[in-house]
């Protein structure tokens, strides 16, 4: 049986103190591998502390630009992206309303995504990938300076989310805006332009992502299904990279109703099911059956790049306008 190489991934680390927390225990005790920082969250300085003592935990940068506050510090620099409040847009629909209407300018985007890499850099996090709040990333306007951002900062592993919709593994899904606009958004056509466009800019990413379509409702039966699911896919034949087949799933782990009170988050997000997804994560059933499909727990560092790898920038303690 051929091994498939599997990452589980934790979104908002450093969101809260028991995101944090759990984020770290998951790892620790269960089969988490790898996890992105949210840069500008209260707790991105907990967070980073807590990730130097686990050295087996991939730490990349959840690129932000929807419900929160920015890192940069001087918002006229990047105006465009914040309110009178200087917060960020709501969620992603509000955010590509700015954008498609041209109020939002695209090196202000640039200026705020390097900021938040230094800020991971200053907190002494050796970013591995990146992702991004909300997957603003997948969007064709924006993946161009998402890209030139990871270049200048010598990022070369991407998750790739294109999660196209399969009425047997997806079932049942909850109607809603989103998925909706997931569901005809995410496509065959769009997954393959997609994987051109990070493979022309030399960008590593999984062959098969999961967790689109149950972000936040990542319950130990949903994990049990994929598993089954990408191992029959593998068998019968999918086509998968050079590092492959690797798999990457997407996880929430924290506590109870953990965005009940964080400023910018809409209701959504507060419907998330934080601690079943950790108490999914840190079960012996999981972990059972990814040895029994015969997957191979890593982290992002295990992709290997064969292209150029660029220096990051190095944070300058001296300039206030470097953040």
């Amino acid at each position: 049986m051929k091994k498939i190489k599997l990452i589980i991934n934790a979104d908002d680390f450093g969101l809260t103190k028991s995101v944090s927390d759990a984020i770290i225990t998951a790892h620790r005790k269960g089969a988490l591998t790898s996890t992105t920082l949210l840069a500008g969250a209260e707790y991105a300085g907990y967070a980073a502390e807590l990730a130097r003592g686990c050295p087996r935990l991939s730490v990349g940068i959840h690129f932000q630009l929807v419900a929160g506050r920015p890192v940069t510090r001087d918002l006229s620099r990047i105006k465009t992206l914040v309110d009178e409040n200087g917060m960020f847009p709501d969620n992603f629909i509000s955010f590509f309303k700015k954008l498609h209407t041209g109020r939002i300018n695209y090196g202000h985007i640039k200026i705020e995504l390097l900021n938040q890499v230094k800020k991971a850099l200053a907190l002494g996090v050796k970013i591995s990938h990146a992702d991004s709040h909300q997957h603003l990333h997948m969007h064709p306007f924006v993946l161009g300076t998402v890209l030139e951002v990871m270049r200048e900062a010598g990022i070369c592993k991407l998750r790739n989310p294109v999660e196209v919709f399969n009425y047997k593994l997806h079932r049942p899904l909850k109607l809603s805006a989103g998925n909706i606009i997931k569901i005809i958004y995410m496509n065959p056509l769009y997954k393959k332009w997609y994987g051109r466009r990070l493979s022309s800019s030399n960008v590593l990413y999984p062959d098969i992502f999961f967790g689109q379509f149950f972000s936040g409702a990542m319950t130990l039966d949903k994990f049990l299904k994929f598993l089954a699911h990408a191992r029959a896919a593998i068998d019968s034949g999918y086509a998968c990279g050079a590092n492959g087949p690797v798999c990457e799933i997407m996880t929430h782990p924290g506590a109870a109703d953990e965005y009940n009170n964080i400023a910018g988050c809409d209701a959504e997000f507060q419907k998330y099911l934080w601690h079943e997804e950790f108490l999914a994560l840190t079960s012996a059933e999981l972990t059972k059956k990814i040895n029994e499909h015969g997957f191979t727990l890593c982290g992002y560092d295990s992709l290997q790049a064969g292209a150029k790898v660029f220096a990051p920038p190095l944070p300058d303690e001296n300039k206030r306008s470097a953040i």
